[in-house]
């Protein structure tokens, strides 16, 4: 999902009702109708011809009767008041720990229109620049790099300040993972029979791991919801997913860290184009930035075991097979199925993929 995601653009959206959190646009609109003008610009768009955002010009009246406008993104969502409170939640609780500077402001609510109004954040979205920075032959940007491991030390931050102080047993996903295996998939019956071996061997390889700690996942860290701004700078975006049904609302980060990890490396689809090691090197700057194992080699029982859930569905609200479909997708995905039945150590090296 991105911000914003709708088909139907927003021309003259009804007043929204403001909530105490938009103090952000200015003390003058506290209490204040906002009127709200989509100002995207048409050639922007998304997957499928959908417009990734809606900038939007959000004008008010204050009490001496001047005109103020502030641009602003927005969101809409499917319980769109529960998310709003559920990111004003997260936001503050980031403030507290001071790590709150990629996640833009939650500044107003339109519960008629199921709108979030959102602090505006320069940027572009992730995928285009890591491909572009690692097409083979063109110079690679250190600052990339850099950025990757930022974003990693941010998300063990997050994880960390948003932990439930309740723990995950790695049994629990091995069964869930046997169990799906039994459901119809791409899978044929030898690779089945290697995953399930994989899956009996996967307690020793992960060196004993009992238990995970709890946290309140993203859900959808992905490179399109992170924004890049040259030279280090980044956001994260997309919020809703917290909330969706279909996803966990507490459970450990290593979904998170798989979901950025697995959907980097499905770059590789335009390969020979991009370089395979290029990518690897981001990928292990974010492992070394998110740092909750002693290297990026020994996060590859994790990253096999979550990606495999990813893949048939057990996380998530659909298997990663349907959800990465079309034409290069499609090829990514064949090219993890080969990956997942190598099992973990084939995580353990993106360059060789």
């Amino acid at each position: 999902m991105a911000i914003g995601e709708r088909s139907v653009p927003i021309t003259q959206a009804a007043p929204v009702m403001v909530r105490a959190n938009s103090s952000c646009l200015g003390p003058e609109a506290i209490d204040r109708d906002l009127n709200i003008e989509d100002t995207t610009p048409r050639r922007v768009t998304g997957h499928s011809g959908v417009r990734p955002f809606i900038r939007l010009a959000v004008t008010w009246t204050t009490d001496s009767g001047d005109m103020r406008q502030r641009t602003v993104w927005g969101k809409e969502v499917r319980q769109a008041e529960a998310v709003f409170h559920e990111m004003k939640r997260i936001h503050g609780i980031l403030t507290e720990r001071g790590i709150a500077a990629p996640m833009p402001h939650p500044l107003a609510l339109d519960p008629k229109n199921q709108l979030i109004l959102l602090e505006y954040r320069k940027g572009k979205a992730l995928p285009k620049s890591v491909v572009a920075d690692t097409l083979v032959g063109v110079p690679r940007r250190p600052s990339l790099e850099l950025t990757f491991t930022a974003i990693g030390n941010w998300l063990a931050d997050y994880h960390e300040a948003l932990g439930t102080g309740t723990l995950s047993a790695p049994d629990q996903a091995l069964a869930r993972v046997d169990a799906a295996l039994a459901e119809p998939s791409p899978l044929d019956a030898g690779e089945v029979g290697v995953l399930r071996g994989w899956l009996s061997r996967w307690p020793s390889l992960a060196g004993g791991t009992s238990s995970y700690e709890n946290t309140a996942p993203h859900n959808d860290f992905t490179l399109r919801n992170i924004l890049w701004a040259h030279p280090v700078t980044f956001s994260v975006v997309d919020w809703d997913p917290r909330l969706h049904p279909d996803y966990p609302r507490e459970g450990p980060g290593w979904s998170d860290v798989t979901a950025l990890v697995v959907n980097t490396a499905s770059l590789l689809r335009f390969a020979p184009l991009v370089s395979a090691r290029r990518l690897s090197t981001l990928i292990r700057a974010f492992l070394n930035g998110y740092g909750k194992t002693a290297t990026p080699e020994a996060a590859a029982p994790h990253l096999w075991l979550f990606a495999l859930q990813s893949y048939l569905g057990t996380i998530g609200d659909r298997p990663l097979y349907t959800r990465y479909s079309g034409k290069l997708l499609s090829r990514f995905t064949e090219q993890l199925r080969r990956k997942l039945v190598e099992g973990p150590e084939a995580f353990r090296d993106f360059g060789a993929w």
